[in-house]
């Protein structure tokens, strides 16, 4: 599909399976207000791990961020424009300042994702560089782009790669190197394998007859783990 600019972005990290629900949670938290400083930003709204629903089983190590932004172009920064003229005197460069070549304008989508740099070196750093932190491969597709993506491929980015198999341990290896030679092409900005292994899980069986002993039922206990695990 050719690229649609919806208005709005969604910023999807991807972390490493094993992150705790605490880890995750502060994560979300740090990431989204660190967006809404950004002031072409409206508001933003965080989701990381399932909702109570079969339709959308999405693990703790997958966050979506739906970030709103300003529709009024007057409050998007502006970057200051250099030419071949630029350093003329203004009374000379007035007429073209004037029509075509203007001294200023409106930061692009691209320019507040990834930031952008002046002409006398000043860098200006975008999203992706301000909520970029150790284990987390960002991601910014549009909302409706995204989910048209992963109904139809399962990828979330524009660019992947899939390797098949039989052998999960292998195709584990393979997307780890994959990843690092898709580093090394110019132009990536994150690549990230997903993780065959590294997920922690607790398995607990309850002893029915003991709980029949004390009047509970299996959905008794499990209700008190639950509780006890997941707050």
């Amino acid at each position: 599909m050719p690229p649609l600019d919806e208005g709005d972005l969604l910023y999807m990290p991807t972390s490493d399976p094993s992150i705790s629900v605490t880890k995750a949670r502060q994560v979300l938290q740090q990431t989204d207000k660190l967006l809404k400083t950004f002031p072409e930003v409206v508001s933003v709204y965080g989701k990381i791990g399932r909702a109570d629903t079969a339709t959308d089983p999405a693990p703790l190590d997958m966050i979506e961020t739906v970030t709103r932004l300003q529709t009024d172009p007057s409050k998007w920064r502006t970057r200051k424009m250099h030419y071949f003229f630029s350093d003329w005197p203004r009374w000379i460069t007035w007429p073209l300042r004037h029509t075509f070549w203007h001294d200023q304008r409106k930061i692009t989508m691209e320019e507040l994702v990834y930031g952008w740099s002046d002409h006398d070196g000043t860098d200006h750093p975008g999203m992706n560089a301000v909520v970029t932190m150790p284990g987390l491969a960002n991601a910014w597709p549009m909302p409706i782009e995204n989910r048209t993506n992963m109904l139809s491929t399962g990828i979330k980015t524009p660019v992947g790669i899939k390797i098949m198999g039989p052998d999960l341990k292998v195709l584990s290896d393979l997307a780890e190197k994959a990843s690092t030679v898709m580093l090394t092409v110019n132009g990536t900005a994150s690549a990230y394998p997903e993780r065959s292994f590294g997920g922690y899980y607790m398995d607990i069986s309850v002893n029915r007859e003991q709980a029949a002993r004390y009047g509970l039922t299996t959905g008794d206990v499990q209700d008190v783990i639950s509780t006890a695990l997941g707050g």
